[in-house]
């Protein structure tokens, strides 16, 4: 794991039609040194296909310039979808229709999350819930 890596332990609540839960979840926000290196390796990863592509013939008329032109932004497209980003690494709830429960893991972090129940096929809403002054 990377040295950097922020994880934090958020409250969450889940919401049906009628109903409500609470649960945990565990997220990770990935850090700016890891999505500038991931924007880097998507960079120079064009680059590289460039040289391959040049001994081809016929090809190497067009993918060694293609690429080496959309390097730069390949990378800076990876670098924009890496920084800032949060994903859910652990937890959920129960179902507040059935009591089954709902893993979050592997999501994106973008509140509020609609996901449906694999049981009783319910949709759900599922909020950070606020922190309560102490």
């Amino acid at each position: 794991m990377h040295p950097d890596s922020a994880f934090e332990d958020v409250t969450i609540q889940l919401e049906s039609a009628t109903k409500q839960t609470q649960g945990q979840a565990q997220l990770h926000a990935v850090p700016h040194q890891v999505a500038r290196r991931k924007g880097l390796i998507a960079w120079l990863s064009c680059w590289g296909v460039a040289l391959v592509a040049l001994p081809i013939p016929l090809v190497h008329f067009l993918a060694p310039p293609l690429l080496l032109l959309m390097g730069p932004l390949v990378g800076f497209i990876a670098y924009k979808v890496y920084a800032g980003a949060i994903d859910i690494v652990g937890g959920g709830g129960e179902c507040p229709d059935c009591g089954v429960s709902i893993d979050l893991s592997g999501r994106d972090a973008h509140w509020p999350l609609d996901v449906t129940c694999g049981s009783c096929q319910a949709r759900l809403l599922v909020r950070l819930r606020p922190v309560s002054p102490a």
